[in-house]
């Protein structure tokens, strides 16, 4: 509990890097999903939220980001895990499809286009 900031200001340091992204104009493609599970959803949180895990959990992905993939430290009540293509990425079948099949983000800047941002 307590007084917490708005998402607008928690979200200001990377304010620039979401406006590419067009968040206000996007709308859920198959609905919106919920589940109710009697856990402490800090806990749910916190194991998406530490990427050493990726590697042994996450092969695929793994071989997509590989040694890219960083988890920027939690500061002021926002952290944020960054990542872009392997350039040697598709030991894994489905992930060289994937690279085939993926399309161009085009209205990202090219630093943008093959990152996993979240």
């Amino acid at each position: 509990g307590g007084p917490q900031p708005s998402v607008a200001e928690l979200l200001k340091p990377i304010e620039a890097e979401m406006a590419h992204y067009n968040v206000a104009e996007m709308v859920p493609s198959w609905g919106i999903w919920t589940q109710k599970s009697p856990v402490n959803w800090k806990s749910v949180r916190d194991v998406d939220n530490e990427g050493y895990h990726v590697a042994m959990a996450h092969p695929a992905l793994q071989d997509l980001y590989g040694a890219t993939y960083f988890d920027e430290p939690f500061v002021n009540g926002v952290s944020r895990s960054f990542a872009t293509y392997n350039p040697h990425a598709g030991r894994r079948w489905s992930v060289r499809e994937y690279i085939k099949l993926a399309p161009e983000a085009t209205h990202l800047p090219e630093h943008l286009r093959k990152a996993w941002i979240y």
